[in-house]
């Protein structure tokens, strides 16, 4: 595989569907290890797919996952509510009209709930 900019929205999306089928392929060891450690899933996550920032060896010219960036996994096949724990918020912009009128949903939402561009238009 080829690496991508962590700002390549399209690179984003398949890369989660890549890090779902990871996970199904793991091991309950391996997959409890990304639950419980925000910094395994991120790396699971970026292999094969991006540049972490912290790695020496990343590509000047892509964009990498920047530090401060932090994954969380929440098996819901174990508790639900865990995912409950971390909750972002984006406000939308002040002259826009409350509520915000709704949208059709993507697919990959099912999965990855963030603040990406896509999802917060």
């Amino acid at each position: 595989m080829v690496m991508r900019n962590w700002t390549d929205f399209a690179a984003r999306e398949e890369a989660t569907w890549k890090f779902c089928e990871k996970m199904r392929s793991f091991s309950k060891a391996q997959r409890q290890a990304c639950i419980d450690d925000p910094k395994q899933a991120k790396q699971v996550f970026a292999d094969g797919w991006f540049y972490l920032q912290e790695d020496p060896n990343a590509d000047p010219n892509l964009v990498p996952i920047p530090t401060k960036t932090e994954f969380r996994v929440y098996d819901p096949n174990i508790d639900v509510t865990k995912g409950d724990e971390l909750v972002t918020l984006l406000m939308p912009p002040d002259e826009a009209a409350l509520p915000l009128p709704s949208r059709l949903t993507q697919p990959v939402e099912d999965v990855w709930r963030c603040t990406w561009f896509p999802y917060s238009t």
